[in-house]
């Protein structure tokens, strides 16, 4: 037999391991109270705070696309109607490290059919290089209820999803109670490029866009303390982003902490994502590079481009760089203003641009232009049509043109007659809108122009013969002039 002491002993023991193992639940969901209090610190209550919430948040992920563009997607799924009616709906994204980002979902969501979906977004610098956000974040969905009285209340609708690692999570209860930070999202961090280090190709940057950031890529490697060229998505008013070569000083750049400690850590860490990049241009067009106006000489009427609002902006120069400064004037007309010329560019592709559309009034004019043809606009306005005949095709490089042709381009919804004024060294056709005053004249691309040969020539050929016949009566009258007076004289 055992002592009893030893048994007493083995007693006391196998209680305690009860009592621990009892005990773990409790500290398991003390622990979890505690993060879900923590979570839904400082956020809007749920509407109807005694039950579930409705809709649950899951798997906040991050995309791009060809243009190194952010996209945001959450998916979602409803347990229960939400009977009132919603103003708007949105999906909230809280970084640890500070500020708010929120995304617009579809208001139908809390009664649709449908009980699962996904809120896209994008957006503009939440997310660092890896697809992460730094420190993690807390997302969730709110509401604001419709009343045509006033702006309704915001209520949550969800859970609070933590997009993150539990060692983030654990980092960011550490900090203290979270608090709801209004503001713009902080996005991730970073610091500006350093001047004495070497920045291989690949590398991923921020540049300095106007007044935002957009994602760049180190395309060539970079010395220390030498300009940067990278290669970054940018687009032009009223059209789609394009791939540009910039050259670009390092203090307009700027590299997120952890894209830097990666590449300390290898230097060639950014390899791969260099061939990803340059995969794309395999078979398609090289992108266009920027080059400085400050590299370059200028003359009056060059365009350059400028950083404006994440994208590119275009002004005309009226004359040379004088002291690192040219005098520039806005495309669509106004003021001439001073520019720094290592702030623009040249322009390796000079856009058409529409100064603006016609006046809702024909203007009754005769005027001459440089090619010496004559332009009537008649009393009435040319009427458009709706739609073109299959005689009509689009003017090619090929389509032989001739000043005075009449062609058809649309504008709104409509197609409207244009007069060739003259044929343009880039391929472009100088046209005049008929029936409209001759400040609307100007280049346009071939590709939006048709061309009726029969139409166009037949046209073309009856204004020839009122103008033929204007001149014969001329100079008839002048004939009968000169006689009488030889009559007179004798």
């Amino acid at each position: 037999m055992k002592p009893l002491s030893l048994v007493i002993l083995t007693l006391i023991a196998g209680l305690a391991i009860e009592a621990s193992a009892a005990d773990k639940p409790k500290k398991q969901a003390k622990a979890e109270k505690a993060i879900t209090e923590w979570l839904e610190a400082g956020l809007p209550t749920l509407r109807e705070p005694s039950k579930p919430a409705p809709f649950e948040v899951l798997n906040l992920r991050y995309e791009t696309n060809h243009a190194d563009q952010q996209f945001l997607k959450s998916d979602y799924r409803r347990r229960s109607l939400i009977t009132t009616l919603a103003a708007e709906v949105k999906l909230v994204v809280i970084p640890a490290n500070g500020g708010r980002y929120a995304a617009y979902g579809d208001r139908s969501m809390t009664i649709s059919p449908r009980s699962s979906g996904t809120v896209y977004s994008i957006p503009s610098h939440l997310f660092n290089y890896k697809g992460q956000i730094s420190g993690g974040a807390r997302v969730y969905l709110e509401m604001r209820i419709d009343s045509p009285f006033n702006k309704g209340p915001v209520h949550r609708i969800s859970n609070v999803y933590w997009a993150g690692t539990p060692e983030q999570l654990a980092e960011a209860m550490k900090k203290g109670p979270a608090l709801r930070i209004a503001g713009k999202t902080a996005g991730p961090e970073s610091a500006e490029l350093p001047d004495d280090i070497v920045i291989p190709e690949g590398s991923p940057v921020w540049l300095e866009v106007g007044t935002r950031w957009r994602p760049a890529t180190v395309w060539e490697t970079s010395e220390a303390g030498e300009k940067v060229q990278v290669l970054a998505y940018l687009g032009r008013p009223g059209k789609l982003f394009e791939s540009w070569f910039i050259d670009v000083d390092r203090k307009r750049l700027r590299i997120e902490n952890v894209a830097l400690e990666d590449l300390k850590a290898d230097k060639d860490a950014f390899a791969q994502r260099f061939e990803n990049r340059n995969r794309r241009f395999r078979g398609a067009a090289i992108p266009e590079t920027l080059v400085s106006a400050a590299e370059k000489e200028v003359k009056a009427g060059q365009r350059l481009i400028y950083f404006n609002w994440g994208g590119l902006g275009s002004v005309e120069a009226t004359g040379p760089v004088k002291d690192g400064v040219v005098e520039v004037k806005p495309l669509k007309g106004g003021k001439v203003s001073k520019r720094r010329a290592d702030e623009l560019y040249i322009d390796p592709n000079p856009t058409v641009v529409v100064v603006a559309k016609p006046p809702t009034t024909p203007s009754v004019t005769k005027t001459e232009v440089k090619s010496s043809l004559t332009i009537t606009t008649t009393k009435e306005t040319a009427k458009p049509v709706s739609s073109l005949t299959d005689d009509w095709k689009v003017v090619t490089a090929k389509t032989k043109l001739a000043k005075g042709d009449i062609l058809k381009t649309k504008w709104g919804s409509r197609w409207w007659d244009v007069q060739v004024l003259d044929l343009l060294e880039n391929g472009e056709v100088k046209v005049h809108w008929v029936g409209w005053s001759t400040v609307w004249d100007g280049p346009k691309k071939r590709d939006i122009l048709y061309f009726n040969r029969k139409e166009s020539r037949k046209r073309k050929g009856n204004k020839n013969k009122k103008d033929k016949s204007s001149n014969g009566k001329k100079k008839k009258a002048a004939k009968k002039q000169e006689a009488k007076k030889e009559e007179n004289s004798d």
